[in-house]
């Protein structure tokens, strides 16, 4: 439920000291990323249905809260274009502006298979790939468009790595 910041000691690579505690979610903590932007902060989910944005400069404090999942949230990554995007069980992937002041899903895709999954970003090329049960979905964070689904199965896992090496 809390996300422990620690530091090397500068004498001791070997050593660490706890920095600041993180404590604000109601649930176990899934995920855990440094954002671009804002420099110095980064983003979780949780079971507990959202998202937080942290500080992590004193006070060390959670900056914005992002609701509106109806299941866990498995993961969370930042795009491309600057959104953060959550993966939950609701089987939904969400866009969400980091403006305070917008706190609201820019874009919401519908029936994406999702059980425990993860999305990985694809370098360059603005798009996700969300790994859920037996399911691929590649999304393009730019159109906000579903590009493929691919079901899995032993043939097709090795087709889906050779895809990536064009």
């Amino acid at each position: 439920k809390e996300i422990l910041i620690w530091e090397l000691f500068k004498n001791d690579e070997t050593q660490y000291h706890k920095v600041a505690s993180l404590a604000g979610h109601t649930a176990f903590i899934n995920e855990v990323i440094k954002l671009n932007y804002p420099t110095d902060t980064i983003a979780s989910c949780s079971v507990d249905k959202t998202i937080k944005i942290w500080n992590m400069n004193p006070p060390y404090n959670c900056l914005y809260t992002y609701e509106g999942h109806t299941h866990i949230i498995y993961s969370v990554i930042e795009s491309e274009s600057g959104l953060i995007v959550s993966g939950s069980i609701d089987k939904t992937i969400r866009f969400w502006s980091k403006n305070p002041s917008k706190k609201e899903n820019v874009v919401i895709i519908e029936n994406i298979s999702c059980n425990q999954n993860k999305m990985v970003k694809i370098n360059n090329k603005h798009k996700i790939c969300v790994l859920g049960k037996n399911k691929i979905t590649i999304i393009n964070t730019k159109s906000y468009q579903i590009e493929s689904k691919i079901i899995l199965n032993a043939e097709n896992n090795i087709n889906f790595l050779n895809m990536f090496d064009n």
